[in-house]
């Protein structure tokens, strides 16, 4: 059993621990399923430190499909620059981009079958999307 001292100092390391996990969410943008699917295409392959920066600097900037589509292929490679495949996923997010435009409305597509027939959307991306933004059972 642990005494009342070490409860303590437990309770403090969890405190400034917080701090920086905090660090790692995307603010009001965690559960928009725009922000949330290009977060985890962005994701793919890349370390998460990394991801969080270059998500912010890219919503800030292009924070719809439309935004998206008004930046050239190369604008958005440096945007999202280091992530992994950065040239690759420049690309796929001007393709899933065009798609919600055209076939969505410029909305997400809230069912599984629908999200993974997007570009660059295997079953992990499309259950967080689901779980994340949906607020749907899925498993992540």
């Amino acid at each position: 059993m642990l005494d009342a001292a070490t409860i303590e100092k437990i309770l403090t390391i969890l405190q400034d621990k917080k701090k920086e996990w905090q660090d790692y969410t995307l603010s009001s943008r965690e559960k928009d399923p725009f922000c949330v699917l290009l977060g985890c295409i962005l994701s793919q392959r890349t370390k998460d430190a990394v991801t969080h920066k270059a998500a912010e600097k890219l919503f800030q900037l292009a924070p719809s499909p439309e935004a998206i589509l008004k930046l050239s292929e190369d604008e958005l490679s440096r945007i999202i620059y280091p992530v992994g495949f950065y040239r690759k996923k420049a690309r796929t997010l001007r393709e899933i981009s065009k798609i919600l435009l055209g076939k969505y409305g410029g909305k997400v597509p809230s069912s599984l079958e629908e999200l993974l027939q997007l570009p660059g959307v295997g079953r992990k991306t499309a259950n967080l999307v689901l779980s994340t933004s949906f607020d749907k059972d899925a498993i992540a």
